[in-house]
């Protein structure tokens, strides 16, 4: 799929969900994209867009996937104008302290995969505390200190969360056992496990994709 594909199905008015996940989809068919005006799902991830924020139909969206994809905190300042997105996949994106204060105005946020995100640790109890609909977190392949999980755990325990992925790996099972024993009631922790391969890290889980 490429730009020039794309846009032979710009007719197609009541498209809802469009999966373009490791295509070459560039900027030039956000014009396409934009024609989707009942869109609710769409998936950009490892693409060659680069000003997902221009798109006017991205506020309407309910889910969306751009993981390693740049402009992050513009796409949130967008999204916070309506603040409509359920599922939220930001993957493999750097992700500082303002994109956090950006992501707390995503009230209605119900999953949130942070998979290999070097999310700003010390920001994570604030934000589990504003996303009190939050009930699926993914913080697979973030690296965890056993302060940064102390200071995680009373948010964790307040929070609504369902399912929290980590990485097993980076987590003594000392630490493991603290976080279980400060789980919500109803919440499971899956632990996943990181392989690298050619240095392109591939996440195995049973749960796959939200």
């Amino acid at each position: 799929m490429d730009d020039d594909n794309l846009r032979y199905s710009d007719h197609l008015k009541d498209l809802k969900y469009l999966n373009c996940h490791f295509t070459r989809l560039s900027d030039a068919s956000l014009t396409t994209i934009a024609k989707f005006d009942q869109l609710q799902f769409l998936d950009v991830s490892h693409t060659l867009i680069f000003h997902l924020e221009s798109l006017p139909n991205l506020k309407n969206l309910k889910t969306l996937y751009m993981d390693s994809l740049p402009g992050l905190p513009e796409v949130l300042k967008e999204l916070r104008k309506t603040s409509v997105i359920e599922a939220l996949d930001i993957s493999d994106i750097s992700i500082t302290a303002n994109d956090v204060e950006l992501l707390k105005g995503l009230k209605k946020l119900r999953r949130l995969n942070l998979h290999g995100s070097k999310i700003d640790q010390d920001s994570l109890p604030a934000l589990l505390d504003s996303l009190s609909n939050l009930n699926y977190l993914d913080l697979s392949a973030n690296k965890l200190s056993d302060s940064q999980v102390e200071r995680l755990l009373p948010a964790l325990k307040r929070s609504n969360l369902r399912i929290l992925l980590l990485s097993k790996d980076s987590l003594s099972e000392s630490v493991r056992r603290r976080i279980e024993s400060n789980l919500p009631d109803g919440c499971r922790v899956n632990y996943e496990t990181v392989i690298e391969n050619a240095g392109m890290s591939e996440l195995i889980s049973g749960l796959g994709k939200f």
